[in-house]
């Protein structure tokens, strides 16, 4: 198991407010639960990200998201879907 302590962060300032983003590596992985109570989980299966990407570390609000995106850039979903392949 990784522990967030062992992944590196950057951290950006757009605006006056800090994000602090961590990097997920290209890979694959099995998402989802066969066994789970939730039918959105349903079906396990297998995800690869193609590309390395950044995640915020903590939750954005709607107002730092409209106040950083200007500077930071933003993604559209279907850049998003470009770098998510599944199967």
């Amino acid at each position: 198991m990784i522990s967030i302590a062992d992944i590196p962060t950057t951290t950006y300032q757009a605006n006056g407010i800090s994000f602090e983003m961590i990097t997920v590596e290209k890979g694959h992985f099995l998402m989802g639960d066969d066994a789970s109570g939730y039918d959105d989980a349903k079906p396990a299966h297998p995800v690869t990200f193609d590309h390395d990407f950044e995640m915020g570390q903590h939750p954005v609000t709607q107002v730092m998201f409209r106040n950083g995106a200007p500077t930071l850039g933003t993604i559209t979903t279907k850049a998003l879907q470009k770098m998510v392949r599944r199967g």
